[in-house]
């Protein structure tokens, strides 16, 4: 297993909509076996 994390913008788009959904839908198709998506309502400090 290798782990990642993808950090994005609220604003960031895709081609037909938010990036994440995308991101999302990309990895579905390309068979992973699972992802989960946070959302921050809140933070501080670079990244």
């Amino acid at each position: 297993m290798l782990p990642a994390q993808i950090f994005l913008d609220e604003g960031d788009e895709g081609p037909n909509g938010p990036l994440y959904e995308y991101i999302l839908r990309y990895l579905m198709k390309g068979g992973l076996k699972g992802a989960t998506l946070y959302r921050a309502d809140f933070g501080f400090g670079s990244r």
